[in-house]
């Protein structure tokens, strides 16, 4: 194709023109009303342990002008009046919070239009060692937002057609180009933007695969990391092509087996970390973390990242899904959409937040589980 010059402006609508002249080809999230009675364990989900999350998406959702769009185009105001209603409650109990979803939601069961079974992941905040300054030991750059970094979060704000689409670029005379990639960065591009220094490029990587990290300084303060961007090329998992090579296995490949692989070829490592071109800056946080996409603090095991061009952050689902060492039961519990992933497409998919930590990253880095999951939406909402 070839190349042609356009101003910002011009090749801003250029592209919302092409994305919403093509057939999507994407699956249609389905929903399908049930009662109560079908969710998978409902009597049995400590509900005490996800209302937290829930009043933390409520003063959000309450903050949002009355006409924007929710889940499916319907107005976010559906939600408002039962939000208020959330916040009114003071200290609820076990069985207060059970009988107020139950008497202000319905249930739905969820599928593309084909399946109701989808691929569920987990996630986490990694602990690193760090220094604000490059040192002998810490040699490895976690970035922070560059200035000529543009992006434009949501083009469902010229279309609602392209809602969850993202442009990122940069301006080149006057053209919006594709920002550097990963390797791109990697070799410099950028040098000046470092935000803090860890003592490997592998746990850098890892820490943007998370898109947040806690870091201790050597003199014991403790930094929290954030995402704040990302440069706007594609996620591609890097597991998939060491399982091409036959450097690993579909039935081993997790975080934790594709780590041990790259800390074990150095020689190999960068060449595979750059199949990944997509590239993650940070920022730092004060207070309570990490933070989710939806701007709210995350509850291990209560908040889900999800594709926002289906389900709108805040929405409440019930989770049915496998538990990752499939040797306990089945994780069926009520939690929230409160942020997304590169990863993450598509109506049935979801990313766990386990928490902080080793123990919450051996969750999280073994988690591929099948399942399903069914939308809580208020009554005033009906799909």
């Amino acid at each position: 194709m070839c190349e042609m010059k356009y101003s910002l402006l011009v090749m801003i609508f250029a592209t919302l023109l092409a994305l919403a002249g093509c057939e999507k080809s994407e699956p249609t999230l389905t929903t399908q009303p049930i009662s109560f009675s079908d969710l998978p364990n409902w009597e049995k989900d400590a509900l005490t342990e996800v209302w937290p999350a829930f009043i933390r998406s409520c003063q959000k959702l309450n903050a949002l002008p009355k006409e924007t769009n929710f889940l499916n185009g319907k107005p976010v105001s559906d939600w408002h009046g039962v939000c208020t209603l959330s916040l009114a409650l003071k200290d609820p109990s076990e069985s207060e919070i059970r009988a107020f979803f139950k008497t202000h939601f319905t249930p739905y069961k969820v599928s593309d239009g084909r399946t109701s079974e989808g691929l569920f992941t987990g996630y986490y905040e990694p602990e690193l060692n760090g220094s604000r300054i490059k040192t002998e030991k810490y040699q490895a750059p976690l970035y922070k937002k560059p200035k000529d970094l543009i992006v434009i979060e949501d083009l469902g704000i010229f279309n609602q057609k392209l809602k969850g689409f993202q442009i990122s670029g940069r301006l080149l005379d006057g053209t919006l180009k594709p920002y550097y990639t990963h390797a791109e960065i990697d070799k410099g591009a950028i040098t000046g933007n470092e935000l803090m220094w860890v003592e490997d490029s592998i746990d850098a990587f890892f820490a943007q695969i998370q898109g947040s990290t806690a870091i201790k300084l050597e003199d014991g303060e403790q930094i929290r990391l954030g995402y704040s961007a990302a440069n706007g090329h594609p996620y591609t998992a890097i597991g998939k092509p060491l399982i091409q090579q036959k450097a690993l296995t579909p039935e081993n490949v997790s975080m934790q087996s594709i780590r041990a692989w790259l800390k074990a070829h150095p020689e190999q490592a960068k060449d595979i970390l750059y199949l990944n071109a997509s590239f993650v800056f940070f920022r730092e946080i004060k207070g309570e973390g990490p933070i989710g996409a939806q701007g709210v603090a995350l509850t291990p095991g209560r908040s889900l990242a999800i594709d926002p061009a289906y389900i709108s952050f805040g929405t409440l689902i019930w989770l049915d899904i496998n538990h990752p060492t499939k040797t306990q039961e089945r994780i069926q519990r009520l939690v929230v959409a409160q942020d997304k992933g590169g990863a993450i497409k598509g109506p049935v998919r979801g990313d766990l937040f386990w928490g902080t930590g080793n123990q919450a990253g051996e969750s999280a880095g073994v988690m591929k589980s099948k399942g399903s999951y069914y939308l809580l939406l208020p009554n005033t909402q009906k799909q």
